[in-house]
């Protein structure tokens, strides 16, 4: 698979990630909401569902970017290394969070009832296809760290 190919499938798993994930928290904010409204239960989003949400974005916009302009994301930032650490770090925080979310979870958070049906349908594809995502950016970096030509070096 080229490494363009690749960029293309990150950039469309990023968004369906990215698409579940905003859909999944926009429903918990409307729960949270009415849970405030109706019961005077003062609930709100962790750490960790800010950073899944941001990490999505960014991760989303670096590989949109990279099909859009249809050239390397390494013409802003001419090391591909840099890159590759750049791109790495929204990846594995992304990845530990959907892993620790996964870990430490309690089992019945993972089952889902006739009663939350929906809702705990998009937070739990929310998590696994972010962390499917996150696998994504990971395989794409490898690619391009391994399979992109290192950039030729000028003597001045």
């Amino acid at each position: 698979m080229s490494l363009i190919g690749m960029r293309i499938w990150v950039a469309f798993v990023t968004f369906i990630s990215l698409a579940i994930t905003i859909a999944s928290y926009v429903n918990a904010t409307l729960v949270i909401n009415k849970l405030r409204e109706e019961h005077n239960i003062n609930v709100t989003l962790d750490w960790r569902h800010h950073c899944s949400i941001i990490t999505s974005v960014i991760l989303f916009g670096i590989y949109a970017y990279s099909v859009w302009t249809r050239n390397k994301v390494t013409s802003i930032i001419q090391n591909k290394f840099l890159r590759a650490i750049l791109v790495l770090i929204p990846a594995v925080i992304l990845l530990y969070v959907d892993i620790s979310t996964i870990v430490y979870a309690r089992p019945e958070a993972f089952t889902c009832s006739h009663k939350n049906g929906p809702t705990c349908h998009l937070w739990i594809s929310s998590i696994y296809l972010s962390l499917i995502a996150s696998l994504f950016v990971l395989a794409e970096v490898l690619m391009s760290v391994f399979m992109t030509p290192r950039a030729k070096s000028v003597d001045y």
